[in-house]
């Protein structure tokens, strides 16, 4: 039978990630990122806090960009898994809400860009250039008009 990770487990393996990310881990600069102390930090990593309150751990998941369902996870497995599943989304979101009110020439100069980090790292293109939605292989389903008429 697989162990349930802990609460301290769980906030570890935040600050492993946060570490390996370029975040500052250490339980003062957690603190002031979060507005809590860095005892109580220290206290819930450790594992004496069991049953901090909402508001550390909404404080702790915004930090360390994830989110509450982060605190469902049964393993580390898991855990891992859902940090790696939603910390590309998360950046994502925060890249869409910052493109928001950019003309659509600025937006495609954005994607000029992209292309070119791609292109440095080494990235492929997931879909080849002229794919589309729908396979051409796809047929037109033609609807009699007394169909059209009932559908409408």
């Amino acid at each position: 039978m697989v162990k349930t990770i802990s609460l301290a487990e769980q906030v570890d393996v935040l600050f492993k990630q946060g570490r390996e990310r370029g975040l500052s881990v250490t339980y003062r600069g957690v603190a002031e990122a979060v507005g809590e102390t860095a005892n109580n930090i220290f206290r819930i990593h450790h594992g004496h806090n069991l049953n901090p309150g909402l508001r550390t751990l909404l404080a702790l998941v915004d930090y360390f960009e994830t989110d509450l369902g982060y605190f469902s996870c049964k393993t580390k497995t898991d855990c891992l898994h859902y940090l790696n599943h939603t910390l590309p989304h998360k950046t994502l979101d925060k890249l869409t809400m910052r493109a928001e009110g950019i003309s659509p020439a600025g937006i495609k100069k954005i994607l000029q860009v992209v292309d070119l980090v791609r292109q440095a790292e080494g990235i492929k293109d997931k879909a080849p250039k002229g794919s589309r939605l729908l396979p051409a292989r796809v047929r037109r389903v033609k609807i009699s008009r007394n169909r059209r008429a009932k559908a409408g």
